[in-house]
Formats: structure tokens, C-alpha cells, sequence
């Protein structure tokens, strides 16, 4: 939808496999520097790359936060649960007993899903290949029955951080560049994708008072 919307106004021009390799402030716009010897003049520049912000890190703005507040392991699947939540629709659907706490986010609600697994302390990713986690999965869903297919599994580390700033004079940074959140909230309550939204407008306020 997104696209769409860009690609629609006659001002923009959308790129894919573009990467920007250095950012230059100058007095009245900003000079990107890309591969090839390549460079655009921009009149500003909106930030949205990420909790891993290359731009961030070139502007040395430092982040304030918690730390590390646990080790995950999204686990990407397929299973045909949707035929059992039919009359239980929802984004998010928690699981526990006193051998796991399991977070199940439905990616279409029907046949693909995305697990939250919290690591035990001295547990490492290595440790849960396919099959392991298919008997995890199958237990924690309460359907032991349905046949699961393990997409992808990828390691991640809850470290909610805050930019200590936001703007350097044309170039905003917004969403996980700006502020990082807790993915479990997130994605119950679109807290992400909100606050992408307010960082924005909120930069596009300020920058009216840029010279």
C-alpha cells in the first residue's frame, strides 16, 4: 500500500537495491553518496533504517536503555491452526505451563505463524534445530496433532533503546532508529508502527524552523 502510494506521486522516485554509503550535510541540503561514484542532492532526509541506524551511528547520537532484558529465538512456521481460532480471532495468542511460556503471532491468521521462544539461561540458538522445535511447538499450541513446518529461525536480543537525539539539521531519524520497542507489545498493540508515525510528524513540524 505503501508503493503504491509513492510510486503514485509525481515527486517521488523509488529505488530498490540502492545503498547509501555516506551522508553529507551542506548548508542548504543534504549530498548522498552511493555506489559507483554516485551521489543525489536531497532537500532532507528521513532516517528509517533500522534499530541497527547507520545513520544514527554516523552522527554519533548515543541511545539510552534498559540493556539486555532477554535472548529470543523467532521461529517462523507453518501450521494449519487457523481452523481451530476461528470463533478466537487475534494478533497474538500467549501460552504457558510450568515448562514453557510461548508467544504465537499470527502472521495471516491462517497457516503462517511467528513463535517468541525465550532462552534459558545457558541455552544458545544452536541448541534448537528444526525438530526441537517442532515438539516445542506442537506441546505449546495445545495441537499436537497439526503438522508443523519450520520456515526460518533467527536469534534476537530485547534491548528497548531511545535516541538521546532525533534530528541533525536536514536528516530525521524515525521508527527503530529513533526508538526501539519490545517486539512482544509491538506487535499486540502496533505500538512500532505508531510511533514511526508520530516521529515523523513530529519531524516534519520541526523542520519548518530549519534555515
Amino acid at each position: 500500500m505503501l508503493l503504491d502510494a509513492v510510486t503514485a506521486e509525481p515527486l517521488a522516485e523509488v529505488k530498490f537495491n540502492c545503498e547509501v554509503l555516506n551522508i553529507e550535510l551542506q548548508n542548504n541540503f543534504v549530498r548522498l553518496s552511493l555506489p559507483a561514484d554516485q551521489t543525489f542532492d536531497v532537500p532532507w532526509v528521513v532516517a528509517a533504517d533500522g534499530a541497527g541506524s547507520t545513520i544514527r551511528r554516523q552522527f554519533g547520537a548515543e541511545t539510552d536503555g534498559p540493556g539486555d532484558m532477554g535472548h529470543f529465538l523467532n521461529v517462523m512456521f507453518r501450521a494449519d491452526y487457523g481452523t481451530w481460532l476461528q470463533e478466537r480471532p487475534a494478533t497474538m495468542y500467549p501460552t504457558a505451563s510450568s515448562e514453557y511460556f510461548e508467544f504465537f503471532v499470527a502472521v495471516n491468521g491462517r497457516d503462517l505463524w511467528l513463535m517468541h521462544h525465550l532462552l534459558k539461561r545457558g541455552e544458545k540458538p544452536n541448541d534448537f534445530a528444526a525438530e526441537r522445535l517442532q515438539v516445542l511447538i506442537r506441546e505449546a499450541s495445545g495441537l499436537p496433532d497439526e503438522p508443523v513446518q519450520v520456515l526460518s529461525v533467527m536469534p534476537w536480543v530485547m534491548s528497548p533503546k531511545i535516541a538521546r537525539q532525533y534530528r541533525f539539521d536536514r536528516v530525521f531519524l524515525v521508527g527503530d532508529a529513533a526508538a526501539r520497542l519490545s517486539p512482544a507489545p509491538s506487535v499486540a498493540t502496533g505500538a512500532g508502527l505508531k510511533l514511526a508515525i508520530q516521529t515523523a510528524l513530529e519531524s516534519l513540524k520541526s523542520k519548518i524552523d530549519c534555515k
